[in-house]
């Protein structure tokens, strides 16, 4: 292309960031500005999403004040898409401000705002949130439903996530998959385990989420061996398996006691589907390891793992040795925490106590 105009420049950003390739997109961004071209309103929308995918708060700082400088400072969609930039960065205040500056509410803000207190841990928020979007006069869709849902789903709220389904039947969003899977791990975390094979028994066309979720709902109530039938069910049925999958069905094992299965899927997710384990599915093959009792296994699988660890992965460690109170590894365990979250008091204090029992000439007491 012997020439860049605006358009050229604005469909070259657009197109990066559609396709998830964030950061080549706010480098051409940044090559743009330098240029001196202007982006339209779609262009901000689409690099504020890729600041939020690479959750680049402070570049989406930056873009901030490329909109407020490009006069879109009261654009519906550019507003929307700045509060969830802020909210997906964990930045909920500066989120909501923008949304309170916004001249009207339209459902894009509404579910925008639900959303971020949602993906933040703010559950009675959301809700208090979802009564007034409809004392507005704002009819929920399938994406305020899914947020509503994951946060009834956090707080336990039975009652109020019943209600809820009730309502996602009215408006015909019980066929859509993103509820369906949302709606089986709501039933599951509130402890109705029955109620979330029934939503997925019911579901027409089951797609790979719906499965996966189902998975963790048996893995999360112990019932392993259902969570590894469905699994091979779900093969069967020529679906393939993504890292979400097998991260509920290693948690499943991991619960159940299954070792022998957990460590058999780890292979199978790597040799027969491609799939790299991140550090949480080593997680689960270490709280799997450690609550069978093979404690200088799951050492030397945190030790040999080819993605960096984390504090999560020695405190799962950490308390396997608690169970089988092994106290001179969870010694050594507890230093490795320590090194990673130099603020976590659980392992000084049990540090504390080792060393003091050691001073004393007694047995460390768990």
């Amino acid at each position: 292309m012997p020439e860049r105009n605006a358009a050229t420049w604005n469909a070259l950003v657009v197109g990066y960031i559609q396709f998830e390739f964030n950061e080549e997109g706010l480098s051409v961004f940044r090559e743009m500005h330098v240029s001196g071209f202007r982006p339209d309103d779609f262009t901000l929308s689409s690099v504020l999403r890729g600041c939020a995918g690479l959750k680049a708060l402070s570049v989406g700082r930056q873009v901030h004040c490329c909109v407020m400088k490009c006069g879109f400072g009261i654009h519906l969609v550019v507003g929307s898409s700045l509060a969830h930039m802020y909210m997906k960065c964990g930045s909920l205040e500066e989120g909501e401000a923008v949304i309170k500056s916004m001249p009207i509410r339209n459902m894009v803000a509404w579910n925008t705002l639900i959303a971020g207190n949602a993906q933040n841990g703010y559950g009675e928020s959301v809700l208090a949130l979802y009564s007034m979007m409809k004392v507005a006069g704002f009819r929920p869709d399938k994406i305020t439903f899914v947020s509503v849902l994951s946060s009834c789903s956090e707080l336990a709220t039975l009652g109020q996530g019943q209600q809820i389904h009730a309502e996602v039947i009215k408006t015909s969003a019980s066929s859509v998959i993103g509820v369906i899977s949302t709606l089986i791990s709501m039933y599951s975390r509130c402890g109705c385990l029955e109620d979330s094979i029934k939503v997925f028994m019911e579901c027409e066309v089951a797609d790979l989420v719906s499965w996966s979720s189902m998975i963790a709902a048996y893995g999360f109530h112990g019932r392993g061996v259902e969570a590894v039938e469905l699994f091979e069910h779900m093969e069967k049925e020529g679906l393939e398996p993504n890292d979400v999958t097998f991260l509920s069905l290693l948690y499943a094992c991991s619960h159940c006691g299954l070792k022998d299965k957990g460590l058999e899927f780890l292979n199978l997710m790597t040799e027969k589907y491609g799939i790299k384990p991140g550090v949480q599915h080593y997680t689960c093959i270490v709280d799997l390891l450690g609550r069978s009792g093979c404690l200088n296994e799951a050492e030397a699988m945190i030790r040999s793992v080819p993605v960096k660890g984390d504090a999560i992965i020695w405190k799962t460690l950490l308390s396997a040795c608690k169970i089988h109170k092994n106290a001179d590894m969870a010694r050594q365990v507890a230093e490795e925490v320590l090194k990673l979250d130099p603020q976590d008091s659980a392992s000084y204090v049990l540090l504390s106590n080792i060393h003091a029992s050691a001073k004393g000439g007694r047995r460390f007491q768990w």
